[in-house]
């Protein structure tokens, strides 16, 4: 991002002369994690020093793609990165279930981001029915991952006994998940 993007007469100033970027001048100037991405910042250094701990939620999320997604993951991967943003949750950051469609990250990066197969069902992605499983074509592992397995007895009884859902509205919400049902048979 080039220096000229720096809003804030006070702050632009500090970033042509300093080259230096304070939390102040990032909020003042709406500074995105993206766009600290695109400057090249290490994101793990940037979470590390300015995102609250356990969720990072007093960043600037907005505009985010699926580059920057990949380096936060990996920045939460470093040492204690992971253990001081455990409660880093892809939605309450500002990210949407369109972004999880349009990004297609993978299972290990929404579990860096706490989206489980509960949260899912939350967000509504159940409504996409076994067109979910055709976009993005999850393992059966993957789908364990999520916590597919220890949920989806609770989730299908809870579909089959909603009195208010049509038989199609059940048949599309019940082909949520892996093709093959209940991980382990039985499904």
């Amino acid at each position: 991002m080039p220096l000229d993007n720096i809003t804030c007469e006070k702050y632009s100033e500090m970033m042509r002369v300093y080259q230096c970027l304070t939390y102040d001048a990032m909020i003042q100037s709406n500074i995105s994690v993206r766009h600290l991405h695109e400057m090249g910042c290490d994101l793990a250094q940037v979470l590390h020093s300015w995102g609250e701990p356990k969720h990072a939620e007093n960043l600037i999320w907005n505009g985010t793609d699926k580059k920057t997604i990949m380096a936060v993951h990996m920045a939460l991967q470093k040492n204690q990165m992971k253990k001081k943003f455990k409660e880093i949750n892809w939605f309450r950051v500002g990210m949407s279930l369109a972004d999880i469609i349009n990004i297609k990250p993978r299972v290990s990066v929404l579990r860096s981001f706490n989206v489980n197969f509960k949260t899912l069902i939350e967000k509504h992605a159940n409504e996409y029915g076994a067109n979910w499983q055709d976009l993005f074509n999850w393992t059966r592992e993957e789908w364990k991952d999520l916590g597919y397995d220890e949920n989806v007895q609770e989730y299908k009884n809870r579909i089959q006994n909603d009195r208010n859902l049509s038989e199609s509205k059940c048949n599309v919400l019940l082909a949520f998940g892996p093709k093959h049902g209940i991980i382990g048979g039985g499904g």
